[in-house]
């Protein structure tokens, strides 16, 4: 899509997505809970049952899937499985998951995945044969629209325009798509044979939800099917989710619980203290400002002795646009 067509909301999303890209060590509510649920094997199948085609699914024994050791530190998402082939069962599969939570294209995202891919078979040393399947998972605000190709996704409309002599030389690989905004996907929110459908439920209406408990309780109902300790860990990472990414207040939250405890769907004990969680976030904040402004005097100095910003950024450990607003009230 072309940078002029993008709706203020699509730029407002892609300025947090630079940002975050910026910004190695951050990792978005979204990343954090899709880790937290589909870093378990038995989980991730899940996701394989519903986007790998049948054919494709049955040549693989997913008794023996397996969770790989990450190999990429600039990527908080990067989840990585092993599967063995039923027939060549030293032969594995490897299936390398990007997520991703944007509302407008970027082709930028295929050679980044190419450069993961890359990494992959380099870092590789098992000697096997082994087939990297980048799958991306697609939870923005609108259906995934643009190409999934890398030759057309990375090439757009000047594809058409390459002879077909040099597109038949071109690196080439196709995305499996996991869009929530697809209605065939979404079916599967509702089916009690995936046992990871409240996750599924919770990213793909993360935007459209509305913040009331019947429905936010609808969504801890749906984790019901599994045992009483790993529920738990997934009803904190799904209030966690809540709010963080919708900005659900504690309060409310804590009104869920209680119901849910009441209706008989969580045990009685206590999943989350939402008193301590809101004075531990009053106190970071607390500290937080009082760091900045002890670095503001520092900063304002050295931008008098005209220091360059970005040595006065890694200095302080303020951020360059922290210290151009600093500047600007010079």
């Amino acid at each position: 899509m072309p940078k002029n067509n993008q709706t203020k909301e699509d730029q407002k999303f892609q300025t947090q997505a630079t940002e975050q890209t910026q910004n190695k060590s951050s990792s978005s509510p979204h990343d954090k809970f899709f880790k937290v649920i589909y870093s378990s094997p038995e989980n991730a199948l899940d996701i394989f049952k519903i986007i790998f085609p049948k054919t494709a699914f049955n040549k693989c024994n997913w008794k023996k899937l397996k969770a790989e050791k990450e190999t990429f530190t600039d990527k908080q998402a990067d989840l990585v499985f092993s599967v063995p082939l039923k027939r060549k069962p030293k032969s594995k599969i490897k299936i390398f998951i990007l997520l991703e939570h944007k509302s407008y294209y970027n082709k930028d995202l295929f050679r980044q995945i190419l450069d993961y891919q890359n990494s992959i078979y380099q870092g590789d040393t098992s000697g096997d044969i082994i087939s990297v399947v980048p799958i991306l998972f697609y939870h923005g605000r609108k259906p995934w629209t643009w190409k999934i190709s890398f030759k057309e996704g990375y090439s757009g409309k000047y594809f058409s325009d390459i002879p077909v002599f040099f597109r038949e030389n071109m690196l080439n690989y196709n995305l499996v798509l996991f869009d929530t905004n697809n209605p065939k996907i979404g079916r599967f929110f509702k089916d009690k044979r995936i046992k990871s459908r409240g996750a599924l439920s919770a990213l793909g209406r993360i935007w459209s939800i509305r913040k009331t408990v019947p429905e936010l309780l609808e969504l801890v109902a749906l984790f019901s099917g599994f045992p009483e300790k790993k529920k738990k860990d997934l009803v904190i990472g799904l209030l966690y989710y809540l709010n963080g990414a919708r900005g659900i207040g504690f309060n409310i939250l804590n009104k869920v619980e209680g119901k849910a405890v009441q209706e008989g769907l969580l045990k009685k004990g206590g999943y989350m203290n939402f008193t301590e969680e809101i004075k531990k976030e009053a106190r970071q904040k607390g500290r937080m400002e009082g760091r900045i402004e002890g670095r503001k005097e520092v900063v304002l100095n050295m931008l008098q002795k005209k220091a360059d910003i970005s040595f006065i950024s890694e200095v302080t450990g303020l951020s360059e646009k922290e210290i151009n607003k600093l500047k600007n009230s010079l």
